[in-house]
């Protein structure tokens, strides 16, 4: 891309001389707005209209910037926000910690560096366990037992 731009503002760079060199003497008569300019040199007429076009793409192209930098400033605000995100979600949290992990108080050390229970019942259930229909009442529904 960048060579067909290089490319391009040569041929015009040389149709701006052959222009010039070709037209030398000739003068023209401008009027800008109400004000009227006679005999004014046609290559400064074409020099200042190519100016012109330069300016008016320079300032689109600081418009096509700003409007790119400010996209990336949010985005960039985006990923900041999806990354915290993403580490909380990584980060286990207390509660979340399996009681064989979490250090129990009072209970000897496994040779894997986990601690045992203080006492040998029956460990928690890890889902909820309902009654079967014929042992249920109304008042409580979670029992303890064995998981359904």
């Amino acid at each position: 891309m960048r060579l067909l731009v290089i490319a391009l503002s040569a041929l015009l760079m040389l149709g701006f001389l052959g222009f010039v060199m070709m037209n030398l003497d000739v003068r023209a008569d401008v009027t800008l707005w109400n004000t009227r300019y006679e005999g004014v040199s046609l290559h400064l007429i074409v020099v200042l209209a190519l100016l012109a076009g330069i300016v008016y793409a320079g300032l689109i192209g600081v418009a096509q910037g700003t409007q790119l930098w400010l996209a990336n400033c949010r985005l960039r605000r985006e990923v900041q926000r999806l990354e915290a995100e993403l580490r909380t979600l990584r980060t286990p949290s207390p509660a979340a910690v399996p009681s064989e992990v979490a250090p129990a108080e009072g209970g000897p050390l496994t040779p894997e560096g986990r601690t045992e229970p203080a006492s040998e019942g029956p460990g928690l259930p890890v889902a909820p366990v309902y009654r079967s229909e014929d042992e249920a009442d109304d008042e409580d529904v979670y029992s303890g037992e064995r998981a359904v």
